[in-house]
């Protein structure tokens, strides 16, 4: 039975003691330690190993996975960008 926790998002089991055996592993704890809260990608559009470790490997948190459509590229752009430009 799961618990409704709206506020957080989904993550898988397991990734707390995940051994850092994988190069995507090394660049996606580089980007956690950038104090960067959330990443917009767009699937099928970058390299697969590195944009599922952000939730297989950091658990979804710190940075958060912002999801954008394929046929949508400009909109993951558009993120990004409006939100650097809010936070400075």
């Amino acid at each position: 039975m799961a618990i409704d926790r709206p506020n957080e998002p989904e993550r898988p089991l397991g990734t707390e003691n995940a051994e850092m055996e994988w190069g995507s592993n090394v660049v996606t704890e580089l980007v956690r330690r950038l104090d960067i809260p959330y990443i917009a990608v767009v699937p099928g559009a970058s390299y697969r190993c590195f944009k599922d470790n952000f939730v297989n490997y950091l658990g979804n948190r710190d940075p958060q996975v912002l999801v954008c459509l394929h046929e949508e590229q400009c909109v993951a752009i558009g993120i990004a960008h409006g939100y650097a430009k809010v936070t400075d």
